[in-house]
């Protein structure tokens, strides 16, 4: 795995309450706690993201000296190279992410694929389905960025001008897979002011391209960019704030998404596609990060935009 020097380490115990889905609930054998994965083969587990590239362990017990089933691991929709080790009753699978795996994204969003149940004796003598048995998982990054401390003020004054003119409300997202892409559906969308009753972006992994269509409106065509996003045609300062900040949840609301896709599911889904789809609405949040900090720092007045009304396309 990658050699470095290596600081703080985090350890994500599984026995406490886990965002995700495709778990069962907590057990202890042996004084070690644990969790089984299932009913299905495909689980989400949602946690803090580090700052930075680093390495990881995810533990397994290996209950009865059964060893468990080969486990493919994602990370925000990237598959990752694993090795694993046996120590005593542990499997251990390491792995490593790199920067551009969790930049600007506050939650760190892991799916694991296991490619073999069984049915395993419960209570009452009813049986469930059940995968691998997971303990922990244990990050550590490479460095720690810093960035709440140096530039606390800034983001402060960010985050109270996003929850005051950008507030963002929607229902669920509908998502169908299409030809190698996706159709996103979001209604009951509000951001800030702004109310919008329907809105479907298609979001086409490969080129990348995202385009943005409202009721009785020509589409936007969205790509990310070094200063931010490339819109075309232009929407107008206020119109492209509200983008960006749709942009940016993109991600948080495709989890959502896929746990309700997945709750309960017998198999994976089909990550040939989504994993792509993951990543690259990834890459849009980040653009989308980047056009507000650079509309909110350029010569208009973004305020002024958002207040006079400025309604979009």
């Amino acid at each position: 795995m990658t050699q470095g020097i290596w600081h703080r380490r985090i350890v994500h115990d599984l026995v406490f309450e886990i965002e995700g889905t495709g778990w069962h609930a907590p057990e202890i054998r042996d004084n070690t706690g644990y969790r089984w994965t299932g009913p299905g083969r495909f689980s989400t587990l949602r946690i803090p993201s580090p700052d930075s590239a680093g390495r990881g362990e995810l533990h397994l017990l290996a209950p009865a000296g059964m060893r468990p089933p080969p486990t493919e691991l994602f990370l925000n929709g990237t598959r990752l190279a694993t090795q694993r080790r046996e120590t005593g009753t542990l499997t251990i699978l390491d792995f490593a992410w790199s920067e551009p795996t969790i930049a600007g994204q506050p939650k760190a969003e892991f799916w694991l694929d296991v490619s073999g149940l069984r049915q395993q004796p419960f209570q009452s003598g009813q049986f469930r389905s059940v995968g691998i048995a997971a303990t922990c998982l244990i990050l550590e990054p490479a460095a720690t960025a810093g960035t709440e401390r140096e530039h606390g003020p800034a983001l402060l004054a960010g985050r109270r001008f996003l929850d005051q003119h950008l507030g963002f409300r929607t229902g669920p997202l509908r998502l169908a897979l299409r030809g190698g892409g996706a159709e996103l559906r979001l209604e009951n969308l509000a951001i800030g002011s702004r109310a919008i009753p329907a809105l479907t972006l298609a979001l086409r992994p490969d080129l990348p391209e995202l385009i943005l269509t409202l009721p009785e409106t020509p589409p936007l065509r969205c790509t990310p960019a070094a200063a931010g996003l490339a819109i075309t045609p232009d929407p107008g300062l206020a119109e492209r704030l509200r983008i960006a900040r749709l942009l940016g949840e993109l991600p948080t609301l495709f989890g959502r998404w896929l746990d309700d896709a997945t709750r309960g599911s017998g198999g994976a889904p089909a990550l040939a596609i989504i994993a792509p789809c993951r990543t690259s609405l990834a890459e849009f949040a980040r653009a989308a990060e980047r056009d507000l900090a650079a509309s909110l720092t350029g010569e208009a007045d973004p305020f002024a935009a958002l207040l006079s009304g400025g309604s979009g396309p």
